[in-house]
């Protein structure tokens, strides 16, 4: 998977969680939406959220 490929389906998994809008998800820093990533992953192990 390439680096857009992964950014497309982190903003898709945190925005369908979160209900956050796109520009709200770029915003932050990538370590901060791999944590959020993880807690989802954790919580609902078949969202495809790998951290």
């Amino acid at each position: 998977m390439t680096d857009l490929e992964r950014l497309y389906e982190e903003t898709h998994v945190l925005a369908m969680h979160y209900h956050w809008s796109e520009p709200q998800i770029l915003a932050l820093p990538r370590s901060k939406r791999q944590r959020y990533l993880a807690l989802i992953a954790r919580q609902h192990p078949a969202s495809g959220a790998e951290a």
